[in-house]
């Protein structure tokens, strides 16, 4: 077993004899956390442990100005009580220089939640660094001492020490829930002081563009915050990024908050590009200064947007895949974010579903057996499976799908996958186009191209399932039952994908046939599914789908949805015999959409089908108006 284990808590404030409330204090921890965020740390057994956080006043300019002020303790937040002073097991301690200087030292006994303990003689802030924390014996019966916010890491915010190991900083952990405790005359000098950093970001992002990001802020001063001005300066930017940031509720005296926020990246594209995140005012006061928050970012124009890709491999004759079926729906409906799901009839049964030598898809079984049921997560190796599927875990509880579908979603894609669709009431065909990673195209290694046109919501009635009576069913199984996912055709001639020509300029376009709908199939519950992937039946770690994409989703690559609507401007749009849009008032600009969102030329044919065209009037109006071309 791993030394560094985890458990989820609710953190809540239990204080020792000192008011907090009172109390002036210096760190980058929130005060109250979610039982989400807040994580416990230690080795399981029967083992010292210790945690430092390093207030570092060469790096900070708050340390700066608190220059000779006192440290008169350490408040600290634990999981549970440790009653160990009359053995010297447990203790505060403050070091200086290093880890391994210890300046002060106070035995105590801790209770679960925060502890406000005060050392015999203050420390004295200078030029060095100090290192604040304590150690306690953890046991087994009570493991897991060192209380964490695993959701935001701020530099020297985690040193632990295992069993007397020795000093270690964890990067990846998070910010240990450790303050120093103030002398009140240092209060003044904190006065209209916050941090904020980057907690969660893409993978990748585009240069000189905003992206969606969560920040996390903290104050540091004892006054409540209403609103603060926050500015973020990216590699390549002369000039810093404003924006103004309210809090309902106001943020707390020393307290910390996570909020969505779009930042912009810097210019230069790069890996490792740093952004720094500063508060410059505070209610309208300016701010005084305190430690920049720096994040490092892949700016890359590669940065597209990752739609994750289910394939469950199932069988109408397959007694366990409904309760498969059951969670992973779940884990669908929980997932907000845009996600794409086939099913391959194949494996250890095939059905009614299956498709011509859908079967020869069972390479991806990397152990040699076949399974019904089991999911594939873009045809990749996640960690800690010993293959790309993974089979039902059995578990009444959609929570680890939906554990590796967010795992999934964090990767950064390589390729922009877009779809157009062209359908009349006797057949359907479609357009896959898009772009590959620059660097992946220059390689010139092979990649393939699937497209389906897949079908859901197919019910009971029409298409029988085993395996729905089963005595640990939910009850609800029968009822919410669907055949999802199904593949009613397949675009490409070879069900392992069509291999793809990549051009120069690491575009690619694929136009399809037409195939004619079937009576059974319901237009509205279709669409078509594409993904560009890697094949390789020889090695099973290289098999992956580089993106994935749909016709109702190329509005949220394309940055179309707002015209997705109707408008208030009267403008009349029609075409005329050479199918070409036209107005019955001059216009300045205009733009052409297909229904899924893909844009087209306003100067060209149109063929039959479903259009939106949005026109800038010469007042500067915007006319939007969906158009039927027959």
């Amino acid at each position: 077993m791993k030394n560094w284990l985890f458990s989820l808590l609710i953190c809540f404030g239990c204080l020792s004899a000192v008011n907090a409330q009172n109390t002036v204090r210096y760190g980058f921890c929130p005060e109250n956390l979610t039982q989400e965020e807040a994580k416990a740390q230690g080795t399981g057994k029967n083992k010292f442990v210790a945690a430092l956080i390093c207030l570092d006043p060469t790096s900070d300019p708050a340390l700066q100005r608190l220059k000779g002020q006192k440290i008169k303790g350490v408040r600290c937040n634990l999981r549970d009580d440790y009653k160990q002073a009359a053995q010297k097991r447990s203790y505060i301690m403050g070091c200086t220089g290093s880890q391994n200087n210890l300046t002060a030292k106070k035995f105590c006994n801790f209770n679960s939640g925060w502890n406000e303990i005060l050392f015999d003689e203050p420390i004295t802030i200078g030029d060095e660094k100090l290192y604040l924390g304590y150690q306690v014996y953890e046991t087994v019966g009570a493991p897991y001492p060192l209380l964490v916010d695993g959701s935001v890491t701020i530099p020297g915010g985690c040193w632990v020490n295992l069993d007397r190991k020795g000093w270690e900083e964890k990067l990846d952990r998070g910010t240990l829930m450790i303050q120093a405790i103030l002398n009140d005359e240092a209060a003044a000098l904190l006065e209209n002081t916050a941090y904020a950093q980057i907690a969660k970001q893409p993978l990748t992002v585009e240069p000189d563009s905003e992206f969606p990001a969560e920040v996390y802020m903290k104050n540091l001063s004892a006054n409540p915050i209403s609103s603060v001005q926050l500015t973020s300066l990216g590699e390549g930017d002369e000039t810093p990024t404003v924006k103004t940031v309210k809090f309902e509720p106001a943020l707390a005296p020393y307290d910390g908050r996570i909020l969505p926020l779009k930042i912009k990246s810097g210019k230069k594209a790069d890996t490792q590009q740093e952004i720094a995140l500063n508060i410059t005012e505070m209610d309208g006061k300016k701010a005084q200064e305190a430690m920049p928050g720096k994040t490092y970012l892949h700016v890359t124009r590669d940065a597209f947007l990752r739609i994750p890709l289910l394939e469950e491999f199932t069988s109408q004759m397959c007694p366990n895949c409904p309760f498969m079926i059951y969670y992973v729906d779940k884990a669908r409906e929980a997932y907000k974010e845009p996600l794409l799901y086939v099913t391959h009839h194949t494996g250890f049964q095939n059905d009614a579903f299956t498709l011509k030598n859908e079967d020869e898809l069972c390479y991806l079984f990397t152990d040699g057996n076949k399974y019904n049921p089991a999911i594939m997560y873009d045809r990749l190796l996640l960690k800690g499976e010993s293959n790309v599927a993974l089979p039902s875990t059995g578990e009444p509880s959609h929570l680890p799908y939906l554990n590796c579908i967010e795992e999934l979603a964090q990767r950064p894609a390589m390729a922009e996958i877009l779809v157009d669709v062209d359908s009349t009431d006797s057949q359907v065909k479609c357009r896959v186009y898009g772009r590959i990673n620059q660097e992946i195209a220059a390689s010139k290694q092979p990649l393939y191209l699937t497209a389906y046109l897949v079908e859901d919501g197919l019910t009971l009635e029409d298409y029988p399932q085993q395996g729905l009576d089963v005595d640990d069913a939910p009850a609800d199984l029968v009822s919410s039952f669907r055949h999802n996912g199904i593949i009613r055709h397949s675009f490409t001639k070879e069900i392992k994908g069509d291999l793809l020509t990549v051009a120069d300029d690491a575009t690619f376009s694929v136009d399809f046939p037409a195939v004619a709908w079937k009576k059974r199939w319901v237009h509205s519950n279709c669409q078509v599914i594409a993904f560009v992937h890697k094949r390789n039946e020889a090695d099973p770690a290289d098999n992956y789908v580089l993106n994935a994409g749909s016709d109702r989703y190329n509005h949220l690559i394309t940055g179309v949805e707002e015209v997705l609507g109707e408008s208030s401007v009267k403008v009349r749009f029609y075409v005329g015999s050479d199918r070409i849009v036209r107005t019955d008032v001059p216009v300045r600009q205009m733009q052409v959409y297909t229904i899924s969102g893909a844009s087209c030329s306003a100067n060209s044919p149109l063929q039959p089908g479903v259009y939106v065209v949005r026109a800038l009037t010469t007042n500067g109006q915007v006319a939007v108006q969906k158009l039927l071309v027959r």
